[in-house]
C-alpha cells in the first residue's frame, strides 16, 4: 500500500481517467474541492454571535417552513426549533473557546442572541404546528434545560480559558 506524501493531497489523473470533464493540470476539480475547509481558523475565530444566530436561525426557518411538507407529526416544528437552539449552543460555546479579544463582550452578545433566538425560534414553532408551548411540557422542560445547559457550558468553557491563562498555557 502507499503512503501519500502530503496529507489530502489530490490524486493526480488524466482526462482519460476521470468521468468527470472538470480536470485542469492533471487535478480533479471535485478531488481539490473535497479537502479544502470551508472556513479557515481565522475566519472562525471572527464570527459573531450575531452572524452565528443569523446563520442558525435561516438555517432553522428552513427546516421549520418544510417542515410540514416532509413530516406529519405536529410535533415537529417544535423538534427542530429546539434543535436550533442546540445547534447555536453548540456553535456558541465551540468559538467562545477560541475568542481571544474582548471576552465579555462575546458573552454579554452570546447571551443576548441565545435569548433573542430562543424567543423566535419558539413563537415560529408555536406559529406553524399550532401547538402552544404552556400545553407541551416536554417541550417547556427541554427549552429550560438547554437554556441551563447554555449557560453551564459557558461557564465551564469561561473557567477552562481562566486556568489556562492562569498556567501561562497557550491557546493556539
Amino acid at each position: 500500500m502507499r503512503r501519500r506524501t502530503e496529507p489530502f493531497a489530490p490524486k493526480k489523473i488524466s482526462k482519460k481517467q476521470t468521468p468527470y470533464p472538470l480536470v485542469w493540470r492533471g487535478v480533479c476539480f471535485f478531488c481539490y474541492i473535497a479537502h479544502m475547509p470551508i472556513l479557515t481558523f481565522k475566519q472562525v475565530e471572527n464570527l459573531s454571535p450575531f452572524r452565528q444566530a443569523l446563520f442558525i436561525f435561516l438555517t432553522t426557518l428552513a427546516f421549520l417552513l418544510s417542515a410540514s411538507y416532509w413530516s406529519s407529526n405536529p410535533e415537529m416544528h417544535w423538534i427542530v426549533a429546539t434543535t436550533g437552539m442546540c445547534f447555536f449552543l453548540w456553535l456558541n460555546t465551540f468559538i467562545f473557546f477560541f475568542i481571544r479579544k474582548k471576552q465579555l463582550q462575546y458573552f454579554l452578545l452570546s447571551v443576548l442572541f441565545f435569548a433573542a433566538i430562543s424567543a423566535v425560534l419558539a413563537y415560529l414553532a408555536q406559529y406553524f404546528s399550532g401547538l402552544l408551548l404552556s400545553k407541551l411540557y416536554v417541550y417547556r422542560a427541554l427549552m429550560a434545560a438547554i437554556a441551563i445547559f447554555y449557560f453551564v457550558a459557558t461557564a465551564i468553557t469561561f473557567a477552562t480559558k481562566s486556568l489556562m491563562q492562569a498556567f501561562g498555557v497557550e491557546e493556539h
